[in-house]
Formats: C-alpha cells, sequence, structure tokens
C-alpha cells in the first residue's frame, strides 16, 4: 500500500479505478486505484507494483520522447537561467529524469559536470542544482525521492522546481 506522496500519511479513501490494456511482458499495472488522503488531501494513484517495476518500465520501454520545439524551447531557457544564477562551470548539475537536452545545452554554455540521472540510478552527491523537469509524476515514492534529492544538493544549491514556482508566484 502506498502512503500519501505529501504527508505520508495511510488513511486514505479510494475515488476511483482507471483499467489498461498493457502489453505482455510489460511492467507497467493493468489499473490504478486513485485516492485521496485523508490528511491533506491529495489525489494520488496506487497498484500493485513497486518502484523497482517503474524503474524497468521506464527504462526498458519508455520512450523519452519529450524532444519536441516546446520542450527543446523550455530546457534552452532552464540552461540560459543555468548561465546567469551559477558562476562556476564547474559545479555538478544534475537533470533529473534528463534526456540529454538539458545536458547539451548546459555544455554548450561551457558546464563541464553535467549529468542526466535515469530511473533506479543513485543521485551524484554535491549537486550545485538539479532539475527535475516531468519526472516527479512518475515517482512512485515521492517522500523518498525527495530525501534523496535534498541529501545529494550542496547547502547552498537549489532546486528547479522550486525555483520555477517562486518565479512563476512572483516573489
Amino acid at each position: 500500500m502506498r502512503t500519501c506522496p505529501v504527508c505520508e500519511n495511510k488513511k486514505r479513501e479510494r475515488h476511483w479505478r482507471q483499467t489498461f490494456l498493457v502489453p505482455e511482458g510489460w511492467t507497467q499495472p493493468d489499473r490504478l486505484d486513485w485516492f485521496v488522503c485523508q490528511n491533506c488531501g491529495m489525489i494520488y494513484a496506487d497498484a500493485d507494483i513497486t518502484q523497482a517495476d517503474y524503474d524497468k518500465y521506464y527504462l526498458e520501454k519508455y520512450g523519452y520522447g519529450v524532444e519536441d520545439k516546446e520542450a527543446c524551447k523550455r530546457q534552452q531557457e532552464h540552461a540560459q537561467w543555468a548561465v546567469q544564477a551559477l558562476k562556476d562551470r564547474h559545479m555538478p548539475i544534475v537533470d533529473f529524469g534528463g534526456t540529454g537536452v538539458l545536458t547539451g545545452y548546459l555544455r554548450e554554455y561551457g558546464f563541464t559536470n553535467c549529468l542526466d540521472i535515469g530511473p533506479g540510478q543513485e543521485i551524484p552527491p554535491n549537486a550545485w542544482a538539479i532539475f527535475a523537469e516531468h519526472v516527479l509524476e512518475h515517482i512512485y515514492n515521492v517522500p523518498e525521492t525527495m530525501r534523496k534529492i535534498h541529501a545529494a544538493m550542496i547547502p547552498a544549491g537549489c532546486w528547479w522546481w522550486m525555483v520555477q514556482k517562486l518565479l512563476d508566484s512572483g516573489a
């Protein structure tokens, strides 16, 4: 049983079931049950699979096709932000769930220590910046992943999702 990805509460109420036709041999579930956390109200899915099953699926079957024109433009904007924010081009930068697009742009701008981290891989320590775009919704155990992201960052580092939320809010 999955706990709430936000508050880790076990009290939940199932609201609906979503079913899928899944090809033979895939590690994806044939259904998702959607729950509402009775503590914080988060809506989340649960199925009879583990994070390891999801990691295997994303590694073997997922197309990583996030390279359309709009996505590439957004990734280039992220890299331009890094150029302005990060003066030391040798500091470690991680694209968690990255496909090589962002790290390619970062290398074009002179960054020498950027890395894409895929499913099931450990996030290297001492990262100055960790980008996580269009990936957290694919993570089964969000609290554990957030702990790993936090542990991998240097104290003065930043996490792109947080920066983006601050920028969007006008703070």
